[in-house]
């Protein structure tokens, strides 16, 4: 495998298994979920739920 063959098949794998990854963190109890650090955050302005669905 050359090194342009590889980097066309990590080009097609990995933008699919990135959201998968930042799925994965709060199963595994890695990192914060989205309501944990909207919480945390002393900001005046705080997204409501639905503003991130478009990436669903």
């Amino acid at each position: 495998m050359t090194r342009d063959d590889t980097r066309t098949l990590l080009n097609l794998v990995l933008p699919i298994l990135q959201p998968l990854a930042g799925a994965m963190a709060p199963v595994f109890g890695i990192g914060h979920t989205m309501a944990e650090m909207s919480a945390r955050s002393q900001t005046p302005v705080v997204p409501a739920g639905y503003a991130f669905s478009i990436w669903g």
